[in-house]
C-alpha cells in the first residue's frame, strides 16, 4: 500500500508505508511535505475529540497542538507564536476568538516599484483566491488566511488549514513572482 500526498505544486506523489509521519521531498518543485500517519497523526489524534472553540484559545494551547504535529514553534518576546514548515507564519486569534488569523510578511526587493508590487499581489490574489495578498504601509507584502473557530474547531483541522496556508503561500509566490519583486 502506498500513501498518496497532493503537492501544493499540483503534482500527486506515492510514497511508501514506512514513510508515514516523514518528511518527503517533492522531486518537482522541492517542496518538503510530511507523509500522513504516524507519529504526527497519532499526536493529533490523542487530541480528537478536544475542540477548540473561542473561549479556550490561547498561545499555550495553540503551541502545543503545533508541537504535536512536529512544527517548529516560537513564541517571540509579544507572546505571538509562530509556526514554520518551509515557510513560517504568525498563528494569532482575533481579539473575538471566533477565527484564527494565520499571517506572514515578506519583503520587497530593493528597486521593485510599488507598480511592479501591486501587479505581483493581484496575480497572487487572482491565482491564491483563499489567501490574501496586499502591499502593506512598509511598502512590503502581508499574507493573510482566517480559519473560523465559532462552533469548534479540531487541531487536526487547525494544523491541516495551517499546512495548506503555507503551501499555498510557496505556490503562489513561485508562480506569481514573475517580476521576482519578493526578496
Amino acid at each position: 500500500m502506498t500513501i498518496i500526498l497532493n503537492c501544493a505544486c499540483g503534482k500527486k506523489l506515492h510514497a511508501a508505508d514506512e514513510l508515514a509521519g516523514k518528511r518527503v521531498k517533492c522531486p518537482h518543485c522541492g517542496a518538503v511535505l510530511v507523509a500522513p500517519g504516524g507519529a504526527i497523526e497519532a499526536g493529533l489524534a490523542s487530541q480528537a475529540g478536544d475542540e477548540l472553540t473561542p473561549a479556550d484559545l490561547s498561545v499555550a494551547r495553540l503551541k502545543a497542538i503545533f508541537d504535536a504535529a512536529f512544527m517548529a514553534t516560537e513564541v517571540d518576546s509579544d507572546g505571538d507564536l509562530r509556526v514554520e514548515e518551509v515557510l513560517g507564519c504568525y498563528v494569532m486569534p482575533t481579539k473575538s476568538g471566533e477565527r484564527i488569523s494565520l499571517n506572514t510578511r515578506f519583503r520587497a526587493r530593493d528597486g521593485s516599484t510599488r507598480q511592479e508590487r501591486l501587479e505581483f499581489v493581484n496575480r497572487f490574489n487572482d491565482e491564491i483566491a483563499v489567501v490574501r495578498a496586499c502591499v502593506n504601509q512598509s511598502g512590503n507584502f502581508t499574507f493573510d488566511y482566517y480559519v473560523p473557530v465559532d462552533g469548534g474547531i479540531s487541531p487536526r483541522t487547525l494544523v491541516l488549514a495551517t499546512k495548506f496556508f503555507l503551501r499555498a503561500l510557496a505556490s503562489g509566490i513561485r508562480s506569481c513572482d514573475t517580476d521576482n519583486v519578493v526578496a
